[in-house]
């Protein structure tokens, strides 16, 4: 495996990871 490519890969999942907990707070607080 290309160790960059695995880095990337983590990198992205946390990122959705931290914008799926942002969306569903804003579900929450309906503005």
């Amino acid at each position: 495996m290309n160790k960059c490519l695995c880095d990337l890969a983590r990198g992205e999942l946390e990122i959705y990871d931290l914008v799926k907990k942002v969306y569903f707070i804003s579900l929450n607080f309906k503005f």
